[in-house]
């Protein structure tokens, strides 16, 4: 579409305005396959993050962050997650608001089960594998532990949109926000038809950000208890 566009505009001796190639763009992305559209999306992404991030010095190597991705995926917690997320998918569905593709009942659980499995593993191998290899910066932010708690915490909930908040530089983390944005959009590849359209995508988003600030804030608390209190240091030791 935009490569004949542009060639016809070349025989006639046209120079097309930017304007006119972002709609072409735009109208060629529409009329993408809906798994195909993730794809862009993410690539896109993907392309920014690596362009916009020079590579940092000690950065990891790709088999490095593709360990990363396996032993974060390879836990007990990528199988019973999903599990807690689907019945709670169930009980909103039942009792809150129906979610249009889903069947009604415990007898939909399987459905709801499998789409949060997807939506786990995909989450994980965009920030841990992916953005993380493309902007050449493993998510493994941890907070000085010099400062104050409710520091510690603002720099957690902060870290979901910069790579480390307390330094100058406010570096972009692409295993955030960007890596939402590419997995909420690759997951309607394997998401029922009705949800699929943008609001659902987006709304997936915000959900996939705000789950991963609040995962940040929650180890800042479990590192915090780890250390003031030797029976949560015990229970929380494996941790």
């Amino acid at each position: 579409m935009i490569a004949e566009i542009r060639l016809r505009a070349k025989a006639q001796g046209l120079r097309l305005p930017w304007t006119v190639r972002l709609k072409a763009i735009g109208f060629t992305y529409c009329t993408l396959p809906v798994p195909w559209r993730g794809n862009c999306a993410t690539g896109f992404l993907l392309a920014l993050a690596f362009v916009f991030s020079g590579r940092a010095a000690g950065a990891q190597s790709l088999g490095d962050y593709a360990h990363d991705f396996w032993n974060n995926t390879w836990t007990l917690e990528t199988v019973w997650e999903p599990a807690i997320s689907a019945g709670g998918s169930v009980a909103w569905n039942d009792f809150v608001s129906p979610s249009d593709g889903f069947g009604p009942g415990w007898q939909a659980y399987g459905h709801h089960y499998a789409v949060a499995l997807g939506d786990n593993v995909n989450g994980k191998f965009m920030r841990d594998f992916a953005f993380a290899a493309a902007s050449h910066q493993e998510d493994n932010y941890s907070p000085p532990k010099n400062d104050r708690f409710w520091k510690r915490i603002g720099y957690a909930a902060l870290h979901t949109f910069v790579v480390t908040p307390e330094d100058s530089s406010k570096k972009i983390n692409w295993s955030g926000v960007p890596a939402s944005l590419a997995s909420a959009s690759l997951s309607n590849a394997y998401q029922p038809a009705p949800q699929r359209t943008w609001s659902a995508t987006f709304e997936r988003a915000g959900t996939s950000t705000a789950g991963y600030a609040v995962g940040n804030v929650f180890d800042v608390i479990v590192a915090a208890l780890k250390d003031r209190h030797p029976l949560f240091h015990s229970l929380l030791r494996n941790r």
